[in-house]
């Protein structure tokens, strides 16, 4: 696999964000990580992932620096990750029990619908508000929390475009979610939608939870809608706690198989000729863009094939998907910067100067937007190539 060479790792910034909250019983902040280059590049939005269970800052590194190295090897793209807490589990993760036993067994339970509200109507109506997200949520769930991923999906279809649910409770209430899923038509809600189901073995709780999430899993796959995206997984993990620090990165990188090529098939297309890759690249992208409603390949996902193409020997391909990505994205820096990059490497004089002096327009009509350091910086990258390609030029 040919990986691009500005690939690199780079640490999110994480901040803490006040919410509206008026209720006593709910977290009144959320922990929120904002990929590297969030600030440089103000016309560009990402997915957002919502981190159940934050109140445990371990898991919100964890996933935060799993994110980061993902990112710096190709195998997912930037996004916002926020850290959602509860201050109680067991109320907050779990729907109105309908049987004796339920109810029995789980006392403290129930209030599956007032967190979704919560998390709706405060935490993502406030992250939507501040930062550049795209329509598309996803949310993170290990046991409880996981129950209430799988109950969110059911009872609210397409709020969360993607769950990556690990060990889920579905033993809970006599099976609630497992009877609820086999119900006349009800599947019809995961239409369009992606869930990553796993559990682990031998763990006590494991080996409780697995015989109910494998007919979940059995009934889904045999019963999936079009349009549904579903991956089960048994983990090679034997403690329920730790299920999650294996499942979470598989997940994300399993979603993201949907949104770009997968990492093991991009060498594949580098070998086919130049206007079949990009034919074939094309019709890729606008079936995962039908799916998804994201508009694919996303900025850093183009940038990354244009530089593979270039240095598979094509070109033409890689100058040929830069001024595509220069009408899809035009107020991206990063796409004029690449464009005006490889034009200069491969001698094509006139295009490099186009995209160069283009750029720096860019440039100009988002400074206000830009610190005086990264202002500063891209233009004089840009100024620079202009001088080499004026000089190369006899001007």
């Amino acid at each position: 696999m040919v990986l691009c060479s500005a690939l690199c790792m780079a640490e999110y910034s994480v901040q803490t964000i006040n919410l509206p909250t008026q209720s006593a019983e709910l977290p009144h902040t959320i922990t929120v990580a904002l990929p590297d280059g969030y600030e440089d590049y103000p016309s560009r939005k990402y997915v957002t992932v919502y981190l159940l269970d934050a109140q445990d800052p371990t898991i919100f590194s964890f996933v935060k620096s799993s994110f980061e190295n993902l990112n710096a090897t190709g195998y997912i793209q930037p996004v916002i990750l926020v850290g959602v807490s509860t201050h109680a589990r067991q109320f907050d993760f779990t729907p109105q029990a309908q049987t004796e036993k339920g109810k029995k067994d789980f006392r403290k339970s129930g209030g599956a619908e007032a967190y979704f509200r919560y998390i709706r109507d405060d935490v993502v109506a406030t992250i939507e508000s501040k930062f550049r997200c795209e329509p598309f949520r996803v949310c993170f769930g290990h046991s409880l929390g996981a129950t209430f991923v799988t109950d969110t999906m059911l009872a609210h279809p397409g709020f969360f475009r993607a769950g990556i649910a690990i060990s889920p409770n579905l033993v809970y209430d006599d099976a609630q979610l497992l009877r609820r899923v086999k119900e006349p038509q009800a599947t019809k809600v995961f239409g369009s939608t992606f869930l990553y189901l796993a559990n682990g073995k031998s763990d006590r709780l494991e080996e409780r939870f697995r015989p109910k999430t494998e007919e979940f899993a059995k009934y889904l796959s045999e019963h999936r809608p079009a349009g549904f995206r579903f991956i089960y997984k048994k983990l090679d993990n034997d403690y329920h706690g730790s299920t999650n620090l294996e499942g979470y990165p598989k997940g994300i990188v399993s979603l993201f198989e949907n949104l770009t090529v997968p990492a093991n098939d991009i060498d594949k297309f580098l070998k086919m000729p130049p206007k079949e890759m990009l034919s074939d690249l094309k019709s890729y992208y606008k079936r995962a863009s039908d799916w998804s409603g994201l508009k694919l390949p996303m900025v850093w996902d183009l940038n990354n094939w244009a530089y593979n193409s270039f240095y598979s020997n094509k070109p033409k391909a890689a100058l040929s998907l830069l001024e595509e990505g220069t009408e899809t994205f035009g107020m991206d820096i990063n796409i004029f910067d690449s464009a005006g990059d490889i034009a200069l490497q491969t001698g094509d004089l006139a295009f490099a100067k186009k995209y160069t002096e283009q750029g720096q327009k860019v440039i100009e009509s988002q400074r206000g937007s830009l610190s005086a350091k990264t202002y500063e910086s891209f233009h004089k990258s840009f100024s620079d190539r202009l001088q080499e390609i004026q000089k190369k030029q006899g001007i």
